[in-house]
């Protein structure tokens, strides 16, 4: 967490509020990091300063090869892993962090669409793609086709890589048929 990042959005005019929300923090966690950095809020400055009071000591965790410490920007980006440099650690987290909630729906789809295969249902997406696929022996068997439908069959499945190839040609064949075969 970076005081001097916080700070300057105070001075945008930002709420404390509104800063827990662009970091992707609860109000106890985020209390309890300020703290841990030794900082305090002022009222009348509207700004986060330095406090020596009790609690305001650096955190200091050894386990995994991580040591961490409070360092003089009040940044606890000091931390120190094995085959990292600081540096690149900290961007890593500063990228997590701005990425966090496309990271968190990338992995809400991911389990919730895994929860489904798991479950042999129909596999229903935003795309409005339904996958009905029914049990039974997969067959192998080659196709000919034109190479300009293939381009754009690839870039379909590729656009759609939540569903395998097999899955997605076995439904159009599916839909196909039931449209036709009258």
């Amino acid at each position: 967490m970076d005081i001097n990042y916080i700070n300057n959005l105070l001075l945008e005019g930002k709420s404390v509020k509104d800063i827990r929300a662009i970091l992707g923090i609860g109000e106890k966690s985020f209390q309890k990091q300020i703290k841990q950095l030794g900082y305090r809020y002022n009222q009348k400055q509207k700004q986060y300063e330095p406090f020596t009071g009790a609690g305001a000591s650096a955190l200091i965790e050894k386990e995994n090869h991580i040591v961490t410490n409070k360092n003089d920007t009040g940044m606890i980006f000091d931390i120190q892993i094995e085959g990292l440099d600081k540096e690149t650690f900290k961007n890593n987290i500063i990228d997590l962090a701005a990425n966090y909630k496309r990271i968190k729906n990338m992995l809400d789809d991911y389990e919730h669409t895994n929860s489904i295969h798991a479950q042999n249902e129909i596999l229903e997406v935003n795309t409005g793609i339904k996958i009905d696929s029914p049990e039974g022996e997969v067959e192998r068997t080659t196709v000919r086709i034109s190479k300009d439908i293939l381009l754009k069959w690839n870039k379909f499945c590729d656009k759609n890589k939540q569903f395998s190839k097999k899955d997605l040609l076995g439904q159009a064949m599916i839909e196909f048929i039931q449209k036709y075969d009258k």
